[in-house]
């Protein structure tokens, strides 16, 4: 849709916008977030065109094109600071709570100005944030760097999707998104943690990205890693056997569930704890999630099923954990 001058944007949880201006340059919107655009206006006299954002309430980020024209502007402003650029990625935050505004450079230089009389100015160089008080005086700190995902790029192939970050010093929360695209303009998910660990609910099969940022003691979000991940749910989880009959013809019946697309093809192994390394039952090539086993004698065992899925072309064995049976005599 096209959304003009004097229009206000709004983001519930799990919301996302992108504007996407004439010259390419892009504002993003992530989620509990609102935006006014104060100003939308080309000017005939100098042939400049004037653009002014105001964040009234959580964060934005901005990649903006090179002004040619010295008379152009990109400017994002809170209730306690401005930020001007000429072209370069950077974020801005308010909290309204605390009454702080945020600015974070990425890229180029911004310059961030405090709205109280007095406040002063600062030019925030790339790798460095600056936060603003009612007071309006802008401080500067150098930005975290960005968090490394361990195996960022794996496979997710179990129901929930589970990301793990190696601990960051200075780190007190992470961030993280999920996007259709690298370039983050089409996120549809994103979550806070305190620790350095995070798991979203399920996707469906696809490629995916995954952006990571630590947040500091100061509530500045640091610098980003990106990584692809394939998505190919491959799940699977046993459940315990029931038995049935009397004596030596007593049966255990044995089922187990998968998810994921593909067709699929069980190896069902029965191992007696005593000697794990030779199964007692090894029945390959099973259709169906189940198998029945009879005349087991008193002892413990354990149990497991791999499963063998075709699906675009190509197969992914997975094996299932270990399920430990005792049977009484």
């Amino acid at each position: 849709m096209a959304v003009g001058q004097g229009a206000v944007l709004a983001t519930g949880a799990n919301a996302f916008i992108t504007l996407q201006l004439p010259d390419e340059s892009r504002i993003t919107l992530p989620s509990q977030s609102r935006l006014r655009v104060t100003r939308l206006r080309h000017i005939l006299l100098t042939d400049g065109v004037d653009r002014v954002f105001a964040v009234e309430r959580g964060r934005s980020e901005s990649t903006v094109s090179p002004l040619p024209n010295p008379q152009s502007r990109y400017l994002i402003t809170t209730p306690v600071a401005s930020s001007a650029v000429r072209g370069t990625v950077f974020r801005v935050g308010f909290d309204e709570a605390a009454g702080r505004s945020a600015t974070e450079v990425v890229k180029g230089v911004v310059g961030v100005a405090g709205a109280a009389a007095g406040g002063g100015e600062a030019a925030v160089a790339e790798g460095y944030g600056a936060r603003t008080g009612a007071d309006g005086a802008p401080v500067q700190s150098k930005l975290l760097p960005a968090p490394k995902i361990v195996n960022g790029g794996k496979d997710q192939a179990e129901p929930t999707l589970a990301f793990a970050l190696d601990p960051l010093p200075g780190a007190k929360a992470y961030r993280l998104q999920l996007a259709n695209d690298a370039g983050f303009v089409d996120i549809f998910r994103e979550a806070n943690f305190e620790d350095p660990a995070a798991s979203f609910a399920g996707l469906p099969d696809g490629t995916y990205f995954v952006r990571a940022t630590a947040i500091d003691e100061n509530g500045l979000e640091g610098l980003a890693s990106v990584y692809s991940f394939t998505r190919e749910l491959n799940a699977l989880s046993g459940a315990p056997p029931t038995a049935s009959g009397d004596g030596k013809m007593r049966r255990y019946l044995f089922r187990w569930t998968t998810a994921g697309a593909g067709v699929k093809r069980f190896r069902f192994q029965l191992f007696d704890t005593s000697n794990a390394k030779t199964p007692l039952v090894d029945e390959p090539g099973l259709a169906d999630p189940m198998v029945t086993v009879t005349d087991l004698k008193a002892g413990d065992y354990a149990w497991r099923v791999i499963v063998s899925t075709f699906a675009k072309g190509k197969v992914t064995d997975k094996t299932g954990e270990l399920q430990q049976l005792h049977i009484g005599g």
